[in-house]
């Protein structure tokens, strides 16, 4: 019931006068005393609207609660562009306001996460480089299947020639005119492992840079002067530099809980069992152990070998990055 608001303005306003939303508001019309729509002064209408605009009207000094579609079209859509400029800015502000203060934190999480960034990009490396087979062929599964572990056994062929020549599933060179029975053995994890170019390391740089581009400790008075002395199209940069960083980080670590899921004894023991299966389109075998909190995972093909050795906490993957302290309602 916005005409019971003592103070506000009732009087005729011209479509035309320019005006400030301060804020914008929407009537539940079931709450309305009569169970119309509110009265709009600026085209003196009872049952007008009800979403409205609290308006603030410089030249006449008075506030009025008015329907949002019952101003000119100039006046309106200026208003209406300086009250989105004036929530993006204070949107802007509070964000820098909660996260800079944050800053010194951030880059202490990513100085954490840094050994199992670096761990993680060496074992991609080796397992790419010293099994290239075993690995491009993970892949091929990977994108034939989705990382599901098919074998296939040939039932019938349409012509005389070697079924051998045809053992293994769509994706590993087996003909047309074959029919195959295709049995699915379980469905890989940490599938980025087998992506073709992988380089943790390089993603934790980039999010130190960004931060390390704003600053690296922030006070709260500090944040308050960063705004002050900065232009606002330098806190527009500085909130997207924030932001990706934020977005980085978050990927980052999910990422690398994915690749450090692919060295696990479940899926390990996966991959050789389907490495050793008679209808297999790969001969590999592949093994497990931890000693001591050491891990070993080993990959043995006909001509290649590659052993992996890691420490096993760098399986877990610390994920310290603060967050802003929840505002009181």
């Amino acid at each position: 019931m916005p005409e019971t608001f003592s103070g506000l303005y009732w009087g005729k306003i011209d479509r035309d006068e320019g005006f400030i939303i301060l804020k914008r508001f929407e009537i539940e019309r079931k709450k309305r005393a009569d169970g119309k729509l509110a009265f709009c002064p600026r085209c003196c209408q009872h049952d007008k609207y009800r979403k409205g605009d609290l308006a603030w009207f410089p030249r006449l000094m008075v506030c009025a609660a008015i329907g949002n579609c019952c101003a000119g079209h100039e006046a309106g859509t200026t208003a209406a562009k300086e009250f989105k400029a004036k929530k993006d800015r204070d949107a802007r502000e509070n964000y820098l306001l909660e996260h800079l203060p944050l800053m010194a934190a951030k880059l202490d999480a990513v100085a954490q996460l840094e050994p199992v960034a670096v761990a993680a990009g060496e074992i991609y490396r080796q397992f790419r480089r010293e099994v290239p087979k075993v690995h491009s062929q993970l892949r091929a599964a990977k994108a034939n299947y989705g990382g599901n572990l098919v074998v296939s056994r040939v039932l019938r062929t349409d012509d005389a020639e070697d079924e051998s020549d045809y053992v293994g599933p769509a994706g590993f060179g087996r003909r047309s005119g074959v029919e195959t029975q295709e049995t699915t053995l379980g469905l890989m994890a940490g599938q980025i492992a087998l992506i073709r170019d992988f380089a943790p390391e390089r993603e934790l740089t980039m999010v130190r840079r960004q931060l390390e581009s704003v600053g690296f400790s922030f006070t709260d008075e500090d944040a308050v002067d960063f705004i002050l002395r900065n232009s606002e199209r330098e806190l527009k940069v500085a909130l997207v530099i924030l932001q990706s960083a934020d977005e980085g980080h978050a990927k980052l670590v999910s990422r690398l809980r994915e690749f450090w899921s692919f060295f696990t004894p479940e899926n390990i023991g996966l991959i050789h069992a389907y490495g050793i299966h008679e209808d297999s389109p790969i001969n590999v075998q592949a093994g497990y152990s931890v000693k001591s909190g050491r891990v070993d995972v080993r990959f043995k093909a006909p001509d290649q070998f590659c052993l992996l050795r890691f420490d096993e906490g760098l399986m877990t993957v610390p994920d310290d990055w603060p967050d802003p302290p929840v505002r009181e309602s």
